[in-house]
């Protein structure tokens, strides 16, 4: 087995020790279509354990369901054991599929559900994204990003359970994807109302209304009492592709009432792993401050941070 790295995936080879283990198993029913669902369990379970083990994480696939023999016989069950931590449903998807399908003999005594993509001739599988919840049905485009996953599976480690380890997951990061379906998170506003627009800004805001804008929303930071009155205004615009690309220009403008940014002002864009792609600083009589315009695709992660006299403010975001 090899992978090919992703951004959001992560493909499997899958070989003849594969085979051979998911025949081993299926053999054993008693019927064509329950001796199909064990092949097809197998080789998903045989993925998510390729892909555990290039993260360095711990497993047991002969304490797993999906290994005992009468489980499979009676349940629908396709996990993988993480010791200390519990058991990781590893479901197939078919090829032309587009919902991750949970069967109820697994929706209980789970961490989380990882979706695997086979492709036709079974040589090849695709892990697309996971869920810490079970559900009967779950779109794979709303499945959380891979990148995701080891941050979850550290919260489990931590202690947490998966609900609470999710909702670190979710309270962590705005979903940009969102707002271009018309979803905005409480304290997100139309820039109009946080920025009072002069003559020197004029430009820049006729800039953000361009034909090709589908959303811009623009949130108050406070960068702490103990520095007065520094407030500032943190503005995202979004603009879509045909590629599904979203484009996105950050700009950081000084609150109602105030003509200028702080000087030396930093407003830094991050990775997921916290390392600075790109920055710059406020200096003099600046009266708003932006990054090179960038792009991302689904479930890309990214953080904005604006740092003024060694106080930091993060905003972590997700597409």
């Amino acid at each position: 087995m090899k992978k090919s790295p992703s951004t959001s995936a992560f493909n499997v080879s899958l070989g003849s020790a594969e085979h051979n283990l998911a025949q081993k198993y299926s053999q054993l029913q008693n019927s064509t279509s329950k001796a199909k669902q064990v092949y097809l369990n197998i080789l998903a379970v045989c993925a998510v354990k390729f892909y555990l083990d290039c993260l360095s994480i711990e497993t047991s696939l002969p304490d797993s369901d999906s290994c005992n023999p009468l489980l499979l016989t009676f349940m629908d069950v396709a996990d993988i054991l993480l010791p200390g931590l519990g058991h990781l449903e590893c479901r197939p998807v078919l090829p032309d599929a587009e919902n991750l399908e949970i069967p109820p003999d697994v929706h209980a005594d789970r961490i989380g559900y990882i979706a695997v993509k086979l492709e036709p001739s079974l040589k090849q599988a695709v892990i697309v994204g996971f869920t810490p919840t079970a559900s009967a049905h779950i779109p794979l485009s709303k499945l959380r990003s891979l990148k995701e996953f080891p941050t979850y599976l550290e919260q489990l480690n931590q202690g947490l359970s998966h609900s609470e380890a999710s909702s670190v997951l979710n309270k962590t990061a705005t979903k940009l994807s969102d707002w271009l379906e018309g979803i905005v998170e409480t304290g997100w506003q139309t820039i109009e109302t946080l920025v009072a627009v002069n003559p020197a800004q004029a430009l820049v805001v006729r800039d953000m209304e361009q034909p090709e804008i589908k959303v811009k929303w623009a949130k108050v930071i406070d960068l702490g009492v103990q520095l007065g009155n520094d407030q500032v205004v943190l503005a995202l615009v979004l603009t879509t592709q045909p590629n599904k690309t979203i484009n996105i220009l950050v700009q950081v403008y000084p609150k109602s009432g105030t003509p200028y940014l702080p000087t030396n002002l930093k407003l830094e864009m991050l990775s997921d792993s916290g390392k600075i792609l790109q920055e710059t600083l406020a200096s003099g009589f600046n009266n708003y401050a932006q990054l090179r315009r960038f792009s991302g695709q689904q479930n890309d992660r990214f953080s904005i941070a604006i740092t003024l006299d060694g106080v930091t403010v993060k905003e972590d975001f997700v597409l």
